[in-house]
């Protein structure tokens, strides 16, 4: 035994511990399940009377199962021996003559939770880190030991639903507010409060009570119509929200659907059925593979230890200011702004509030915690009180001696070792920090708009940024929420240089006389969250045409901006969404084509959708070889999730590099040869692209 031990704590109750040997937390791998499975024949056997399970790890009562367990399944038979062995256990500990209670603190996920529902009763400690969660279909799968049975019933319909097809993660005080916990137990006083719950359920009644309470959160639900209604508005929302694209929630909510009324045992046959189908899918195997990519991030080595950042600062006050600045005072970093004008600090505390709203009303923070947090931002319109300031970063015009002129200030009046960071998206970071004194001390962090909703920051260290500033900004940016990736310095860092040529591809396609409709619709099928035109259109065609011209330069002749920018932008003079007008006319949520855009283009044409897709991925697959052959970005894991974190690339389809594995680099190296003799030299095949497919090997 090694992972599980059972201490008797008082006469006739013992805890019974869960210490996975050797990892940093506890996962209910096949091991530790036939572990526990020995234990509970040991207590079936005794006279105990009460067994409180729990953790010895700090921050994690269990993590779930083994997902490389899952991952390495190859066929149906396998999945259904490991599911069916997991609950047998589960069954056996949630039919024991003993009381079992679930004392979680920390991450109680995916078959972490379920293990718990299976307990008698469920006490939660309080605190940031206890969070309970059935994420299954995160992964491309669905709860398959137990949740989708155990939790509706518990819970009732609406809230299960919530959890499970959408994978949410919840609090202590949402937890406890639907009855997923039957105790919150505030930090500190476990040894007070446990005896206190454990002599409240010593007794028929007051066992009684708790398991009233949990039904009269649902009487509603018993009534079939009701049922109905419930699952017919889940379905029309899940198929709005994945576009039909994971099949996941939705085998999920016809589990639930179909076993309602059945006993746990025969719902347990059909929701082993469906996880096992699900566990062995493309997209399965796609979105665990790219979990394992992310997990990957958080535990990137370094050579130097990073340090601590207490004290930031933002230089700049616009867009993307407004956003850095909300994400720093979030992280819970006090922010000095500084402003060319003090009267800008109004609106910008009005914007960093505007993002706090909207977590407050999706319960995702408080009003007390808000208040904290905006009274850690104060501003000048000078450099002063920077002298403690641990980070600043310049997020001004894009003009290099402005920019220049910022950082001598900051030298000036913070501290030697502070940390300098750029936000540029256009300029060299090896010739920004030519004018500082400290270079190893400068880097570039490249966020993405909106900053509150996108998830990718480009770390782009200079060619004399040191370890220590580069781990420190990194730890940062993961401690602040964001999804963190290295990339060289060159024109356009990664995610851009390879969507613009994508985004120019459709332009040129809509120059052509193809319907931007027909374009927007056959990428928004292919899975990207919005069409290349639109995206033109939200991002600024002005600004479009601005980083075309850049990328031109630095890149030549494949670069070469489609010839529909240029009379679109500057004798139409459109900007896209903020003007109104661009290729679409926008009103409030409609958009409809701009026949003044016809002027510029041939006459209509017809092109497949399948043309259309291939002329754009795989142009921004073209690219990509590129960059990973320049060493831009170190591994096609890290571009891929690149990619996904900052433009949504559909992650079913498991990132840009995997996606082209899936058809075979040898296909993509002909289809662009094609494409090259068709439209000429922007398809050239990429050297890398042209290896892989001669050796028959891929990116991964």
């Amino acid at each position: 035994m090694k992972n599980f031990t059972l201490n008797l704590i008082e006469n006739k109750t013992a805890e019974l511990i869960f210490d996975m040997q050797k990892e940093k937390v506890n996962k209910l791998s096949t091991q530790a399940l036939s572990e526990l499975d020995t234990f509970l024949d040991e207590i079936i056997e005794s006279d105990l009377e009460t067994i409180i399970i729990k953790s010895a790890k700090q921050g994690i009562f269990i993590a779930g199962a083994d997902i490389k367990e899952i991952e390495s399944m190859s066929d149906e038979l396998s999945v259904k021996n490991m599911l069916n062995h997991g609950n047998e256990i589960f069954n056996k500990l949630s039919t024991l003559k003993q009381t079992t209670i679930a004392l979680i603190e920390g991450a109680c996920m995916g078959g972490g939770l379920e293990l718990a529902l299976s307990c008698d009763f469920r006490v939660a400690i309080d605190g940031s880190k206890t969070k309970l969660a059935l994420p299954e279909v995160k992964l491309g799968v669905m709860p398959g030991l137990g949740g989708t049975q155990r939790l509706p019933k518990l819970v009732g319909l609406q809230n299960a639903l919530g959890m499970i097809l959408a994978g949410s993660v919840i609090d202590t005080r949402k937890a406890d507010r639907i009855g997923l916990v039957d105790k919150v137990i505030p930090k500190g006083y476990e040894e007070f409060q446990i005896p206190e719950f454990l002599q409240s359920i010593s007794t028929p009644s007051g066992k009684q009570k708790i398991v009233e309470k949990r039904k009269s959160k649902n009487f509603l639900e018993q009534i079939p119509f009701v049922r109905d209604y419930m699952y017919k508005k889940a379905h029309e929302s899940l198929i709005q929200k994945t576009k039909g694209f994971y099949p996941a929630p939705l085998r999920a909510l016809e589990t639930i659907k179909k076993t309602w009324d059945l006993s746990i045992y025969d719902g347990l046959k059909i929701e082993t059925e469906e996880f096992s189908k699900l566990a062995l899918s493309e997209v399965s195997k796609n979105m665990i593979n790219l979990f394992f990519i992310s997990e990957a991030t958080k535990s990137k080595k370094f050579d130097a230890v990073a340090k601590e950042i207490q004290s930031t600062a933002v230089i700049g006050g616009g867009v993307m200011g407004k956003g850095i600045i909300w994400l720093f005072s979030n992280a819970g970093k006090s922010v000095r702004v500084k402003l060319r004008k003090i009267e800008q600090m109004g609106d910008i505390i009005k914007s960093v509030k505007s993002i706090y709203t909207f977590l407050i009303k999706r319960k995702k923070t408080t009003s007390h915690d808000v208040d904290f947090k905006i009274s850690s931002i104060t501003y000048t319109d000078k450099y002063d009180g920077l002298q403690n300031v641990d980070l600043a970063l310049e997020a001004v015009l894009e003009d290099e001696a402005v920019k220049n002129e910022v950082y001598a200030n900051l030298e000036k009046n913070m501290k030697k070792d502070a940390i300098i960071a750029t936000n540029t998206s256009s300029i060299s970071i090896n010739q920004l920090n030519n004018s500082l004194t400290c270079k190893e001390n400068f880097v570039g962090l490249h966020f993405f708009n909106p900053v509150d909703r996108m998830p990718l920051v480009e770390i782009i260290p200079s060619k004399h940024t040191s370890q220590e500033t580069l781990a420190t900004v990194y730890k940062f940016m993961l401690s602040s929420g964001k999804t963190p990736v290295i990339v060289d310095d060159c024109a356009g860092f990664l995610v851009n240089r390879i969507l613009i040529p994508y985004v120019n591809e459709a332009l040129f396609i809509a120059g052509e006389g193809v319907n931007i409709e027909t374009i927007d619709k056959a990428l928004s099928n292919f899975g990207m969250p919005m069409g290349p035109i639109e995206l033109v259109d939200t991002v600024g065609i002005d600004v479009g045409y601005k980083v075309l011209q850049i990328l031109q330069n630095a890149y030549g002749q494949r670069m070469t901006p489609a010839p529909l920018i240029e009379p679109v932008y500057t004798k139409l003079q459109l900007l896209g969404k903020k003007s109104g007008s661009g290729f679409y006319m926008y009103k409030g949520k409609e958009k409809t084509i701009n026949t003044q855009v016809n002027t510029y283009i041939q006459n209509q044409t017809l092109l497949s959708e399948d043309e259309i897709v291939k002329r754009c991925i795989y142009m921004m697959i073209n690219e990509a070889a590129r960059c990973l052959e320049e060493e831009i970005v170190k591994s096609s894991e890290e571009l891929d999730l690149a990619m996904i974190m900052g433009t949504g690339f559909p992650p079913f389809r498991g990132g840009l590099l995997k996606y082209a594995d899936s058809i075979g680099t040898k296909k993509i190296y002909e289809e662009l040869e094609n494409l090259q003799n068709s439209y000429g030299s922007r398809f050239e095949p990429a050297p890398l692209i042209k290896k892989l497919a001669v050796s028959n090997k891929k990116f991964y």
